[in-house]
């Protein structure tokens, strides 16, 4: 644990940050604060490890165990490509609370989402790169650090990120409404794509809206960016320029890690950030 405080307080202090990294968060905005670093505890059966091993995507049920209070039946499972790891390594955690006890919360969150930074050394590179969108305006997740032991074996220190989900969307937008969707690998904003971007959230439309966006976008680009377009200019400008000041080549550049959420309210779409444990590492051409 000396080795996580001393990297956390490194990067607290790139940050902006003055407080000690220790203690208990006891709400949502502490969690997220970048002040302390909480200490989870996970305890997986042979049947759930065995689960994960084959097939590390699939929620299995574990126990959580925070500050004195046990979680029984949280949903878990592994997360990442290129960074994913098993027990033997340091897994990148989803842990949903809610998963098999409905409406449950943690904090006031539904998941956790503990990503284990054997991409990003620093422990500091994916928080500024998200703190620098939000800075900007883009609605991006919210960052802190915690400390992950699993069954007794100590994992070290892991970037505790913000889901993108309900929470985020109406911190952003004032509500959750809206659609919500994942860009696939390899897909971009053509009609023939579309249908294969998953949905993340918002009422099944069988994906007419990013169809109608991706269909004018082929049909009439010039239109994406007229004040009267589809585009929160504002916030779709914000996100592409500190994707290329980060060097975020891992995201939207790549077709890969963002998010395109649509606003039903004001009728505009914007990108989210996701996955930036890669960038500050090489110049972007503009």
């Amino acid at each position: 644990m000396r080795r996580c405080a001393v990297a956390a307080a490194i990067a607290l202090a790139a940050c902006g940050t003055d407080a000690a990294p220790a203690g208990v968060a006891r709400s949502r905005a502490e969690l997220f604060g970048e002040r302390v670093i909480p200490r989870f505890e996970l305890e997986l059966d042979d049947a759930a490890r065995a689960a994960l091993a084959a097939d590390p995507k699939q929620w299995v049920r574990a126990t959580f165990r925070y500050a004195g209070v046990t979680y029984a039946d949280v949903g878990v499972r592994w997360k990442g490509n290129r960074s994913r790891q098993g027990l033997r390594g340091k897994p990148s955690w989803k842990i949903r609370f809610d998963k098999f006890v409905k409406k449950r919360r943690f904090l006031g969150v539904k998941e956790l989402v503990l990503n284990n930074l054997v991409e990003d050394p620093t422990a500091v590179r994916e928080a500024l790169g998200y703190r620098l969108h939000r800075d900007l305006g883009v609605a991006a997740p919210r960052t802190g650090w915690a400390q992950l032991v699993v069954d007794g074996q100590d994992f070290g220190m892991y970037l505790d990120l913000e889901a993108i989900g309900g929470d985020l969307l109406e911190r952003a937008y004032g509500d959750d409404d809206g659609t919500l969707y994942e860009g696939e690998f390899g897909c971009d904003l053509y009609p023939d794509d579309a249908p294969r971007f998953e949905q993340d959230g918002g009422d099944d439309q069988g994906h007419a809206d990013l169809i109608a966006l991706a269909t004018l976008a082929e049909r009439e680009p010039a239109r994406l960016w007229a004040s009267d377009g589809p585009l929160d200019r504002a916030r779709v400008a914000a996100f592409l320029a500190v994707s290329a000041v980060i060097g975020d080549f891992d995201g939207y550049r790549h077709a890969h890690n963002y998010r395109l959420h649509h606003d039903r309210t004001t009728d505009r779409w914007s990108l989210l950030p996701w996955g930036l444990d890669r960038t500050f590492r090489q110049h972007l051409d503009l």
